[in-house]
């Protein structure tokens, strides 16, 4: 009687264990974000500017076109300019992201932007910023003052871009054009730009097979403890 309870309850441990792998196997794909990290273009795998150790880029998005370039190549967009309204003509900056590693297929790209000057969101309310969001090999994406779709929080701390994403190979880039625009009614004066954030990661879709073996090894561990419960 007592090694039949014992084998019984090897097997429970064997059921057990094979159902927590089941769920790790299928959380595992999913279960990290690969940040992005500017460099200085396409294809390029040399870091420009400064990235903090969570990811986080700081620039400045220039007011002026003479200071207008490529984040971090030459200094550019990573110290403030200054102009003189009404000769304020706007600036831009583009901003070349590199994933890897990541997973070919469909993913989700998230943009996490603090101060970014959008339609509803911008401080001062005369001034406004705008963002090209162009995948590689996939569909530009333009958040701009009449077109915010994609920004979850919208305030003037935080903006999150929530954006599907197919990767077509490893590495991946994105580029983030960004461009600035003073509007009518500015108040004469010279205007000097913020300090803006951006931390970009990239994270797989769970494909329809990885979502079945989780259910499967849920499925699996709630059956052994509602057996445990019963016994």
């Amino acid at each position: 009687m007592r090694i039949k309870a014992i084998v019984s309850k090897a097997i429970r441990m064997t059921s057990l264990l094979a159902g927590v792998v089941l769920l790790l196997g299928a959380m595992s794909p999913v279960s990290a974000d690969t940040i992005g990290v500017a460099v200085g273009s396409v294809g390029s795998s040399a870091a420009v500017g400064t990235t903090a150790a969570d990811g986080t880029i700081s620039f400045f998005i220039p007011l002026t076109s003479s200071a207008s370039g490529t984040y971090g190549v030459s200094g550019k967009g990573t110290s403030a300019d200054t102009c003189t309204t009404p000769n304020c003509l706007g600036g831009s900056l583009d901003m070349v992201l590199r994933f890897s590693p990541v997973q070919v297929g469909a993913n989700v790209l998230t943009l996490n932007f603090s101060d970014l000057d959008l339609i509803g969101a911008n401080d001062p309310t005369y001034f406004l910023e705008s963002v090209l969001i162009t995948p590689v090999g996939g569909t530009p994406v333009l958040i701009d003052a009449t077109t915010d779709t994609g920004v979850l929080s919208a305030n003037t701390g935080t903006q999150v871009l929530v954006l599907p994403m197919a990767v077509a190979s490893n590495p991946f880039y994105v580029t983030l054009h960004f461009t600035s625009q003073f509007l009518g009614g500015t108040p004469s004066g010279t205007y000097t730009n913020t300090v803006e954030t951006v931390r970009a990661t990239i994270r797989p879709v769970p494909e329809p097979f990885t979502v079945a073996t989780l259910g499967v090894g849920m499925l699996a561990l709630g059956i052994l403890a509602r057996r445990k419960r019963q016994s």
